[in-house]
């Protein structure tokens, strides 16, 4: 399914969703997944990739990268999740420094107003 995914073929998305929903496998495969579901188009991945950023169970590594891969496909909740992560105490300083910097990307990405 991954592979029709990096191909933009549509018919990956349903095979994705389900490998997704899975939780047998753990929460950094069903990340990768969602991306490629994310980046097909396909709102069941962007929401993945939000619920995971959001996740505080979730290593705040991978909370960020969920974060910046919702914003690489565009996603409009991106900005303020990505700040929300650069602000959050609970995350290592590390962890906030990476999302800022992402935020910061984003905002230089986008055309003035």
């Amino acid at each position: 399914a991954e592979a029709l995914a990096d191909l933009g073929d549509q018919r990956a998305a349903d095979p994705l969703h389900t490998l997704i929903i899975d939780t047998v496998f753990d929460k950094r495969e069903r990340r990768k997944r969602a991306q490629a579901l994310a980046r097909l188009g396909d709102q069941r991945g962007a929401d993945l990739l939000y619920t995971l950023a959001t996740d505080t169970n979730m290593p705040g590594s991978d909370r960020v990268d969920a974060a910046d891969e919702l914003a690489e496909v565009g996603d409009r909740r991106a900005p303020d999740l990505l700040h929300s992560l650069a602000t959050d105490t609970t995350l290592i300083a590390y962890f906030r420094q990476e999302a800022a910097d992402s935020l910061a990307r984003l905002d230089a990405s986008m055309p003035p107003s």
